[in-house]
């Protein structure tokens, strides 16, 4: 009988046969190797299924079948993974180097008793790169750079599967106790930006969960929707200014 990993990778992928690769090779090419690689294909029809395939050896747990939305199909990785933490990436994500989780397992086994650990992310843009810093007050993370227990999902349930719901891990984390998580400041994944999160549709949907859980106020609540034509704006000059000077 095979011993448990310590940690389970699972990687959501439909799709993606230009970059599913570089991501598999990235968390193969980790100095820890005490995890299980779970892969989900959302029944891929342009040749990813022959990559994943090309990496078997690697590869613990692999199926290819249609999902309703991307949370359904981190709900059966969820269900299919073995060990004590889980630790999600999607195509063309990747971990921010070769020690990554070496880096994690080194956290996790110095701070007994919690049981969430976000990092920062790095979100590259065509032209520009941005930090994204992990905080639990608000609580702002990136599920590529977030390690958890399994076993929260035994106490708050799954990721709601909806598609008019795009925030369902931001709704799951929000349920665990502030005490439960430990920040890291540190960068742990690498992102493509355009995620579904990264929405306008996504922002308000949290503002709105926010509000209903009384996270922020009224006032805030409609400050935010009346401005974010402004905020837009202010941000997008903002990345905009800074790429410029990145290319200096």
């Amino acid at each position: 009988m095979s011993k448990q990993k310590f940690i389970s990778i699972i990687v959501v992928v439909r799709n993606e046969v230009k970059t599913i690769a570089k991501t598999l090779k990235n968390i193969i090419d980790q100095d820890f190797k005490d995890f299980e690689l779970i892969v989900i294909d959302g029944a891929s029809t342009d040749g990813t299924i022959d990559i994943i395939q090309s990496f078997n050896e690697d590869i613990n747990i692999f199926i290819s079948e249609k999902d309703k939305n991307l949370y359904e199909a981190m709900n059966k990785g969820v269900d299919l993974a073995s060990s004590e933490w889980v630790l999600f990436m999607n195509s063309n994500d990747f971990f921010y180097d070769k020690n990554t989780l070496a880096y994690l397992n080194k956290k996790i086994r110095g701070n007994e008793g919690k049981s969430v650990f976000i990092g920062n992310s790095l979100i590259k843009y065509p032209n520009y790169d941005i930090e994204i810093s992990a905080s639990k007050n608000p609580l702002q993370f990136v599920h590529q750079a977030t390690l958890y227990k399994k076993k929260l999902h035994e106490i708050y349930g799954s990721y709601l599967v909806d598609k008019t719901i795009t925030i369902s891990d931001y709704i799951f984390f929000n349920q665990v106790p502030a005490d439960e998580i430990q920040i890291m400041d540190q960068i742990i994944s690498i992102n493509t930006s355009g995620g579904i999160s990264s929405a306008a549709d996504s922002l308000f949907q949290k503002l709105s969960y926010d509000y209903s859980s009384k996270k922020i106020s009224r006032i805030k609540f409609i400050l935010i929707l009346m401005f974010y034509d402004y905020y837009k704006f202010c941000k997008n000059f903002y990345l905009n200014f800074k790429s410029l000077l990145i290319k200096k």
